[in-house]
């Protein structure tokens, strides 16, 4: 874990100054301003105003308008940026900004003219109070009141106004966060770019929210009418220019974008069926993603989260409710604060009019706490609330009937689950390690008769740690454990295999399932009767929950050199029996998936290995029969299948999938029947004049996989 902080890299909303980084067009259109402050040939002075909300890009495109002369190297152009924010009153902005000119132009604008004792007062002493803001001015103080004292404000501007003539140049000055002060210095502001506004050669570049400053000014005037505050702006800006809107479709994609290296850099892999999992229900969330700003908040929140709680919580929960936290924190607190109203079944309530009233109190107060919102917003954050948690569905779904299942949502880590819902909020659950007396206690319970009993607690070790620890641990004690808490402890792996997590890892290093898998081969091989051998082997393959730990684990006995029965040796499997066994449960299990959860398949089972096992042990048949049904019920299913019998690249930094190549398509063909692939593909994803002279790129997407299979079929057919 910590390994993979120091990886992390948060975002701190930094406005852009670099043209690479723009991913939304703002460098474009603050070039376009650049070139027309660039082509100006009269003397007069102007004045812009870029218009967007906060975080739409304002401050880069002032950056970029900057870059674009620096790159330049304008040499008639001179930037200039003002700050208000470090003066509290008019007279200190005025004076400062006349100063910042003159010291920007390295010249002394000084008079011979003495001014009189009011102008010091108006001038000097405000000065001397903000002189320590400026430490890379050496005795500012005493500058400054020289500079002031003697000379008025008609005649500084007069004297700037020659300056830039003798020196041809335009000052562009830059004023940004306008919208961001307070409306008496917004107002300070815009009368001193009015007084101001005059001064030849000057061009102004004004960032503000034009709604926000426009309630500002016409609070200053005394007035309800907003349209007094435009009106204002009207007068002084002369070239309003409002940011280009960001296509909704490049925010979504910049979102996923940064969702996507949070995921890698906490190295958190996503199934597919995860992945649209997520995107399915974040687009309840997707009428609050306005701005670049909004999607960084986010990004950050999910940089803190993913980390501490990776591999002990449902990640696709997890990342919806720190959507919550982002975009409705409202509704988060509502959620973090009320466990019951959210988790609590209505149903066990003892008569209809009760279970009315609760589904009738849920509705209330979440309504309650989103009826700000419009209604589309509120119709896609309910459609999220009722993802997360079954339990409130019946409340906002007429015709919902509640069908609780704690034991899934448990296998699945869900924030609904009570078990884990408090990991959601608390971030307290941590990979650190667990005490051996509790691993040693957990041992010594396991008893024939309390096989159930010992797996739950089984499950929850591995929820107060992680599986790969747990198994380690285990590991360790494998010799202090006797031949009956042996045979427990591999029905007690097989039955909460479904926990165990399967990252694709180089060679399968460090992969739980896999070390589950040759942890029972371990303990089987300790045993001494050959018929126990054979009858716990069986146990295992019938009672997994995870038909890859089995497979795993009949792949780990072949791997450990446990021979077949006519062998002479101490460690005895009928492997041919053993294979039949599994055979007939893989495809028991594969056909009960296809009739009530399709979708797990592509995720639960190992294609290569399930024909094999099939072809070698069981029916020959069977596989091509059960292939031609997955496929019938979803052609992408054909897809599936071609990805299945590709390696796995593993480089640095990405992990990708290898080619379709010769060898790869020969094994394919020689296992499943291609034409029904080729079928499906042309039926789903038809990919036209595919070369025939030359072998399509892999760029680690399904449709170069599609491609380079339509290019060895072609090539076979040939």
């Amino acid at each position: 874990m910590d390994e993979i902080h120091k990886d992390f890299t948060y975002s701190s909303d930094k406005a852009l100054s670099h043209f690479k980084d723009d991913s939304f067009s703002r460098a474009p259109f603050a070039k376009r301003i650049a070139e027309q402050i660039e082509s100006f040939v009269n003397a007069d002075s102007m004045v812009f105003g870029i218009n967007g909300k906060w975080g739409e890009g304002k401050t880069s495109v002032l950056n970029f308008i900057e870059k674009y002369f620096e790159e330049r190297n304008s040499s008639d152009i001179l930037t200039i940026k003002f700050n208000p924010w470090l003066f509290s009153n008019e007279e200190e902005m005025l004076t400062n900004f006349f100063y910042l000119l003159a010291d920007s132009l390295n010249k002394k604008l000084e008079t011979k003219k003495e001014l009189t004792g009011s102008l010091l007062d108006d001038y000097v002493k405000p000065i001397m109070g903000i002189a320590s803001m400026f430490p890379g001015v050496p005795d500012i103080g005493n500058q400054l009141s020289s500079f002031f004292v003697k000379a008025n404000i008609n005649e500084l501007k007069e004297r700037i106004e020659k300056i830039l003539l003798e020196e041809k140049k335009r000052i562009v000055l830059f004023i940004d966060d306008i919208d961001r002060l307070d409306k008496e210095e917004i107002y300070n502001i815009f009368r001193i770019v009015k007084l101001t506004a005059d001064i030849n050669y000057i061009t102004y570049i004004l960032s503000f929210d034009n709604d926000l400053v426009a309630s500002a000014l016409k609070d200053k005037y005394g007035s309800d009418n907003k349209q007094a505050g435009y009106e204002f702006l009207e007068k002084i800006v002369q070239v309003p220019l409002p940011l280009p809107k960001i296509e909704f479709s490049e925010l979504r994609s910049f979102t996923m974008k940064q969702v996507e290296d949070v995921l890698y850099k906490a190295e958190i892999t996503l199934t597919s069926q995860e992945v649209q999992e997520f995107i399915t229900y974040f687009q309840g969330l997707e009428p609050f993603l306005d701005t670049p700003r909004s999607s960084i908040l986010f990004s950050n929140i999910i940089h803190f989260s993913l980390p501490m709680l990776k591999n002990e919580v449902n990640i696709v929960d997890l990342l919806l409710v720190e959507g919550f936290k982002a975009f409705v924190p409202n509704l988060y607190k509502l959620i973090r604060n009320n466990k019951n109203l959210f988790l609590d079944n209505a149903n066990k309530k003892y008569n209809e009019e009760e279970k009315k009233n609760e589904l009738d109190k849920k509705k209330r107060i979440i309504e309650e706490t989103i009826e700000l919102y419009s209604e589309n917003e509120q119709r896609g954050l309910i459609y999220i609330i009722n993802h997360l948690f079954p339990a409130v569905e019946p409340a906002f779904e007429k015709f919902s009937i509640f069908r609780g299942d704690s034991l899934q949502w448990k296998k699945e880590q869900r924030v609904c689950s009570e078990l884990y819902f408090n990991r959601y909020f608390l971030y307290t659950v941590s990979s650190s390690d667990i005490a051996d007396v509790r691993v040693k206690g957990f041992i010594s319970n396991l008893r024939n008769e309390d096989v159930d009993i010992s797996a739950e607690e089984f499950a929850s070790l591995i929820e107060s740690s992680n599986d790969k620890l747990i198994l380690n641990k285990i590991k360790n004690f494998i010799d202090t454990i006797n031949s009956s808490q042996k045979k427990v402890l591999c029905k007690v792996l097989a039955n909460t295999g479904h926990l165990m997590s399967n990252p694709n890892t180089f060679l399968g290093l460090d992969n739980p399932l896999r070390t589950t898998a040759s942890t029972m081969v371990e303990l089987i091989r300790t045993i001494e009767n050959d018929e126990e051998k054979n009858e716990l082997s069986q146990d295992i393959i019938i009672e997994s929950s995870s038909p890859i730990l089995a497979t795993e684990y009949f792949r780990s006995l072949n791997i450990a050199g446990i021979r077949e029965a006519n062998d002479a040796s101490d460690n005895v499997i009928d492997i041919s029996a053993l294979g039949a066994l599994l055979s007939n449960q893989l495809v028991t299990e594969l056909r009960t998936m296809l009739e009530s959860d399709p979708k797990k398949i592509s995720s639960s089972i190992d294609f290569p290995s399930l024909i094999y096992i099939c072809k070698e042990y069981g029916q020959k048949s069977e596989p091509d029969s059960i292939i031609e049904e997955i496929i019938d019920e979803d052609k992408l299913y054909a897809i599936v299948l071609i990805e299945s019998f590709l390696s796995t690249v593993y480089g640095n930094p990405s992990v990708t999938k290898g080619n379709v190549d010769k060898e790869v398509y020969k094994k394919i063909k020689s296992n499943v029947d291609i034409n029904l692939i080729k079928s499906a593909i042309d039926d789903i994803y038809p990919i036209e004049d595919v070369d025939s002279m030359s072998f399509p790129e892999n760029d680690n997407s399904r449709y170069s996989t599609v491609a380079q299979f339509l290019w060895q079929y072609e090539q076979d057919v040939e």
